[in-house]
């Protein structure tokens, strides 16, 4: 957040000299559906299509992959790089074959429990009346600092924890469990809610994002009907015990502590029809009931809305196979190609992805400055985020 207006990596780094910078090119609507790679395996460009119409861009140094978890082994596959089977099937000539490309999906799985507030404290939970509503709006648009109802920050405080599972792997100081605290606005009146958003950040579980060869051998290019994404959510059964440990710390929170005992909060339990047998607020009902051998779903008969996955991180299952990591991930096997986005982090942070993914790029452009820029060219300068003071 800047100003009261959320904040992307194109209004943060790009937005401020994409007019005033020569070197700098964007052409938006477009769409790269292969990285092009000639016999000597060195990427010499990309074809795309813009407003429709194929076109072709050639490179001099070299192409950076970002096109995010899913689209980017996409992309990888459809050029060429990926399992060879795989590729045989779906009519596209093996550049590498690594069979580690679309493996090794992790996601931070997790939960939101509602609670209604009885007794609300308006100094902690955000609400504007009807009557305020323009008054409230243009405090936001009138100012060159802008604050008030509009310009706040939904999400507030944060912890983290150590679950029983990483203390007992010898991990007591890297926590694995992440709980949200968020203030759900409120416009006029009705009821107002808290939720708690409880985050597994380091699941066990691993998932891939696959490739349906038949269909790319049939014609199809659109990546939403090519992806094959398995994200095989809870599969691992340490991280249902994980997530109920941390459901069971969330109610405690909200139930047992004097601020928001004063609240008078009550709990939103709703559970679906297939957990309505199940004794209330067990482990059983909290982890999702057990039907021939599998979960019905690790938040299936719980009192809360299912926000999973919170973020997504794709790695190789054997990144050497694809990554060069000494060389800033570079795609082995390919010159000229590397991958960076959130896709080369071998594991998801203990975060939010996002800032992760901005520290990865920048990191690889302080590399291609040493690659490229010659010792008699001027220091470039890194377009940084602006520094503004923060929001009333």
């Amino acid at each position: 957040m800047r100003n009261g207006e959320r904040e992307s990596s194109y209004t943060a780094y790009l937005k401020g000299i994409e007019s005033s910078r020569s070197s700098l090119l964007i052409l938006r609507y477009c769409e790269v559906d292969m990285i092009l790679i000639n016999m000597g395996n060195v990427a010499y460009g990309v074809r795309y299509k813009r407003h429709g119409i194929p076109q072709i861009a050639h490179v001099t140094k070299e192409i950076i992959v970002s096109s995010g978890v899913i689209s980017s082994p996409l992309l990888l596959m459809k050029s060429g790089i990926g399992p060879r089977t795989q590729l045989t099937k779906g009519g596209i000539p093996t550049k590498v074959d690594s069979i580690g490309v679309g493996q090794n999906l992790h996601n931070h799985g997790g939960v939101t429990l509602l609670f209604s507030v009885n007794n609300p404290k308006l100094e902690l939970l955000p609400k504007v009346e009807k009557r305020a509503f323009e008054e409230d709006l243009g405090r936001y648009h009138d100012s060159i600092w802008r604050h008030g109802f509009f310009a706040r920050v939904d999400f507030g405080p944060q912890a983290f924890i150590v679950s029983g599972r990483a203390k007992g792997e010898g991990e007591a100081n890297h926590p694995d469990l992440q709980i949200i605290y968020r203030l759900k606005p409120l416009l006029g009146d009705g009821q107002l809610e808290i939720q708690l958003h409880v985050i597994i950040t380091r699941m066990k579980s691993v998932g891939s994002v696959g490739f349906n060869s038949t269909s790319h051998f049939e014609g199809e290019e659109d990546d939403t009907k090519l992806a094959i994404i398995d994200d095989k959510l809870f599969t691992d059964s340490t991280d249902v015990d994980v997530l109920i440990e941390g459901i069971k710390l969330a109610i405690k929170i909200m139930e047992e502590t004097t601020p928001f005992q004063a609240m008078k909060l009550s709990y939103n339990e709703n559970p679906p029809e297939l957990c309505k047998s199940l004794p209330p607020r067990s482990d059983e009902a909290h982890g999702g009931d057990m039907q021939n051998g599998k979960r019905a779903g690790p938040h299936g008969c719980f009192g809360f809305e299912t926000e999973v996955p919170f973020f997504t991180s794709y790695t190789n299952k054997q990144r050497t196979t694809l990554l060069t990591a000494q060389k800033i991930y570079r795609v082995k096997g390919v010159k000229k190609l590397r991958v960076v986005d959130a896709s080369a982090l071998p594991r998801t942070p203990n975060s939010g992805i996002f800032a992760a993914t901005l520290m990865l790029a920048e990191k690889t452009v302080q590399e291609i400055f040493k690659e490229h820029v010659s010792e008699m060219t001027p220091p470039a300068v890194i377009p940084q985020p602006q520094q503004l003071e923060p929001s009333l």
